[in-house]
């Protein structure tokens, strides 16, 4: 796990802990009874502890990216009329809903980031070669050398079935190298002097004495491994489904509660403020019940789950966003041995 994700989950670990505990002392200790405005600045430190960083997301994309309806604008919809509707008195106190809201969003989020974060480091693990150490020749002797301080000019002997762990040309030596886990070609491919090798590929037969033509951070597996690591920071914000899903959600809640508070009192008393009072307390309520609360955890749970399940099973899947891709599918074509099948044949019965 790198160290931005590291510093970010502490961060809103230590930040839910101190949530929660403002919840309690609010709830339990600064009642309603006992001071309601001393229970309001409880319940607000904890929704700004929790939820600074979705207020200042929510400013930004109204005011700099011009982007009203989104998942940050649809949790402090639903937030604010929890506190909203505390208005009608202490009976329809809900700041712990108003708080619990952001609270719940945010653990979603974090959910999702380790789905991702699981999921690369599953990737990497399978390729990254930089732990492991190559032969190579030096004044006639044999020496282990890690494949990342492999210099240009290195000769590496490769042995059969060892990983190819450098970039590289032969220098002598035949043998067949298996590059399906780079190219997803299941045929082996001849070796011979003069022929260039790849980092990531394994030899399956033969020797070969390879001279190192890149350094280990221009090899063709560093770079393989740098887009796995950067793969998660490039990626669209359209691939998270609470942001595809609060495109049409959130201008739809919005909408309806708008409908909720404005279009009975027309028909059941315009001039009665009692009327308009009831109906845009239905209004806020609407909007308080109307939050995604569930889907917003049990989602990014579910990409969790699914992408560990996965890694365990010997599937490596770039992010959870992919998994949403498999619904758009029509049609697989494999066109590669190997990807289903093996390649090897084998005796299954004889007869006489």
């Amino acid at each position: 796990m790198g160290e931005d994700s590291k510093k970010e989950i502490i961060s809103l670990s230590i930040r839910s802990l101190i949530t929660i505990a403002l919840i309690l002392i609010g709830k339990l200790y600064l009642t309603e009874e006992f001071s309601w405005y001393a229970n309001l600045i409880v319940m607000l430190a904890a929704y700004f502890v929790i939820g600074y960083d979705i207020l200042f997301k929510a400013f930004k994309s109204v005011f700099i990216e011009h982007e009203i309806f989104n998942e940050c604008m649809l949790m402090l919809l639903a937030s604010a009329g929890a506190f909203a509707l505390r208005a009608y008195g202490p009976e329809h106190n809900e700041y712990m809903e108003g708080v619990l809201v952001i609270l719940l969003y945010q653990i979603g989020e974090m959910f999702e980031d380790l789905a991702e974060e699981k999921s690369k480091k599953a990737i990497t693990k399978a390729i990254d070669l930089r732990e492991e150490k190559a032969s190579v020749e030096v004044d006639g002797k044999i020496i282990q050398k890690p494949s990342e301080k492999l210099e240009i000019g290195d000769i590496v002997m490769i042995g059969s079935g060892m990983k190819v762990l450098c970039d590289g040309v032969v220098l002598s030596g035949n043998g067949e190298t298996d590059e399906s886990s780079l190219t997803g070609e299941f045929n082996l491919i001849s070796k011979k002097e003069g022929d260039e090798v790849v980092s990531g590929s394994i030899l399956k037969s033969g020797s070969l004495k390879v001279k190192v033509s890149k350094p280990y951070s221009e090899s063709t597996i560093a770079k393989l491994l740098d887009l796995v690591e950067t793969s998660a920071e490039k990626k669209s914000k359209a691939t998270r489904f609470i942001t595809k899903f609060s495109k049409y959600y959130t201008p739809a809640v919005t909408f309806l509660a708008i409908l909720v508070a404005c279009i009975p009192p027309l028909f059941l008393g315009i001039n009665d403020s009692s009327v308009w009072s009831s109906w845009i307390y239905s209004s806020l309520s609407f909007l308080v019940v109307s939050c995604p609360c569930a889907i917003v955890i049990s989602v990014p749970l579910a990409y969790f789950s699914g992408l560990g399940l996965a890694s365990k099973n010997g599937i490596l899947v770039k992010g959870a966003g992919y998994f949403d891709k498999l619904l758009e599918l029509k049609h697989v074509a494999f066109d590669k041995t190997g990807t289903l099948t093996k390649g090897e044949f084998a005796i299954k019965k004889i007869e006489p």
